[in-house]
């Protein structure tokens, strides 16, 4: 008896599920045309926090986790004058002379190049990964140099600093000429 019981009662939970499941994929499709976010809202098995320990207790709420940690960042943040008080010890590295900064090699050049994707549209400077592509035999020690000398001297060269600089698009040009500069 308690047996027939049991086993309609997970029949019963196992079709509401599914129906269930059902229904918030239907939901998600007509919404979005898409399941990404139904599967996402369905996935039982990467729970968002599952537990907190706090104060050696275990919290399991949802909502108590986020006021534990709204707590703990409040007060980690609130103490910034008492810089001994913290919880971390920050360290800064001690830059010593004997150990300089390792040169860039051209193997690195060589791997950095070839890494990048096809069929991009090429930078302020116009060139494409295409052709950086094919004449990397000859780029790299070329680059390899250059890079080393920016990192010795710390200086960017004048003609890479003005590409740098962010292009003004068509939409800031189009606000500017109707008044509508927001600098």
């Amino acid at each position: 008896m308690i047996t027939k019981l049991s086993k309609k009662i997970k029949e019963g939970i196992r079709k509401d599920r599914k129906a269930g499941r059902l229904q918030k994929l239907e939901k998600h499709i007509l919404a979005t045309g898409g399941t990404r976010k139904a599967l996402k809202e369905l996935r039982e098995s990467n729970p968002w926090i599952p537990t907190l320990k706090n104060n050696h207790c275990n919290i399991t709420n949802r909502k108590q986790i986020n006021k534990a940690a709204t707590q703990f960042y409040q007060h980690l943040y609130s103490n910034q004058d008492d810089t001994n008080q913290g919880i971390y010890e920050i360290r800064t590295p001690n830059p010593c002379p004997s150990d300089p900064e390792p040169e860039i090699l051209p193997s690195e050049v060589r791997k950095a190049i070839l890494s990048q994707k096809s069929d991009k549209a090429p930078g302020p400077d116009k060139i494409t990964n295409e052709l950086l592509k094919g004449t990397v035999e000859e780029l790299a020690p070329i680059l390899t140099k250059i890079f080393n000398k920016v990192i010795t001297s710390g200086n960017i060269p004048e003609q890479d600093r003005r590409l740098k600089e962010p292009q003004q698009t068509t939409k800031d040009k189009t606000r500017q000429s109707c008044g509508l500069d927001l600098d």
